[in-house]
């Protein structure tokens, strides 16, 4: 049940990431500033993900891309491939934490890898008022007690 508990938070996580994302791209708001454009990257690259045409178009559409009719599927990709690259490193790297990977083991405990990708994506987007919920935080950071401790404790 605690596993279920963490999956469902770590995908709302995703969800209000992307739409903050959409938002910014749609209000153009991404900032010029060089150092966050660098992390921007940072979090892209910490990632180390893969990601397809159809996780753009779900990422910004919030629809699958084979229920989308093909217009729409056109456009949404025609508008993705237009963006300044800021915003295409933007929406890329909440593509990248939706599909980084599950933030839980399979026994229970804590994996920091998929968390740290998480975090630094929070970070990035703390810039333009991202913030966790209640119970979100101390799950990205592996301090929730709905993991199972690690013979080491943690």
């Amino acid at each position: 049940m605690k596993k279920k508990d963490i999956k469902l938070i770590q995908s709302n996580i995703s969800k209000r990431m992307t739409r903050l994302v959409v938002d910014i791209i749609d209000k153009n708001i991404c900032s010029d500033d060089k150092k966050i454009h660098e992390r921007i990257w940072k979090a892209i690259y910490r990632t180390k993900g893969c990601f397809y045409e159809s996780s753009y178009v779900r990422a910004y559409t919030g629809k699958s891309y084979y229920d989308i009719e093909h217009d729409e599927k056109t456009r949404t990709i025609e508008k993705i491939n237009n963006l300044n690259y800021i915003n295409q490193m933007l929406i890329t790297m909440v593509v990248l934490v939706s599909s980084v990977g599950e933030i839980v083991g399979y026994d229970g405990t804590y994996k920091s890898e998929t968390g740290d990708a998480i975090r630094l994506t929070g970070e990035v987007l703390a810039d333009y008022g991202w913030y966790y919920e209640d119970g979100e935080e101390e799950v990205v950071n592996g301090t929730s007690e709905l993991y199972v401790k690690n013979r080491e404790g943690l």
